[in-house]
């Protein structure tokens, strides 16, 4: 993993300089074609995970994300290698991410195709995936059919998904696997619990005659 921890290093201009035990057991799994969901805290590195990848192989990944923000930050990270769907040239050989809202891939089905055609594996990235539970229904429905999107790669066989978040409980957890339809689920989560941060409550006195409630007191 040291030599693919360079090659992003020099092609991004970063200095990893290893990986966290959490980011290296997600990116084994993805290396090993097994659909992998990890729930890690803010600011561990998720992303990480999959900007390694192409490093590490041939595969190539199509980033499903929520916000153009998103997108914007990581093109400026990631550089020529990383196109927005709505901008990819299919003959260029040095493309290794694709990103794009779910809207946007799941209406691009003869680009996603023709991606098939190349013959290269994909990882179907899900960032922010707690958004298919708290944008599906009705703000986005298109997060509930993220699933499709493996189909219009070829299936299965050319395929593996990794969703990424911080944010979903044991059940919300399960119910992203179900609807992005994953297969041998490896969930990789760590708590958010972090020693450097705690909730302290304390009462305090109520000033000389006044009532001691919350409302008077504050």
């Amino acid at each position: 993993m040291e030599s693919s921890i360079a090659r992003y290093n020099a092609a991004t201009g970063l200095h990893i300089e290893s990986l966290k035990p959490m980011q290296l057991t997600a990116i084994e799994n993805i290396l090993k074609g097994q659909d992998t969901l990890a729930v890690l805290p803010t600011a561990y590195g998720k992303s990480l995970i999959y900007e390694i990848i192409p490093y590490a192989s041939t595969f190539m990944c199509i980033i499903v994300v929520p916000l153009n923000a998103i997108i914007d930050q990581q093109i400026k990270k990631l550089g020529p290698s990383c196109q927005k769907l709505a901008d990819i040239k299919l003959s260029s050989i040095e493309v290794n991410y694709v990103i794009g809202h779910p809207e946007q891939f799941l209406e691009a089905g003869s680009t996603l195709r023709e991606l098939s055609k190349t013959g290269r594996h994909f990882v179907i990235v899900v960032d922010e995936a707690h958004c298919i539970l708290e944008w599906g229904p009705d703000f986005t429905p298109q997060y509930t059919d993220i699933h499709k999107i493996k189909t219009l790669l070829g299936g299965t066989k050319n395929c593996t998904i990794l969703g990424l978040t911080a944010t979903a409980s044991s059940v919300g957890q399960n119910e992203i696997i179900a609807n992005l339809r994953m297969k041998e689920v490896s969930k990789i989560v760590l708590s958010p619990i972090r020693d450097n941060i705690y909730l302290s409550v304390m009462e305090r006195k109520a000033a000389p005659g006044d009532e001691s409630n919350v409302e008077r007191t504050y």
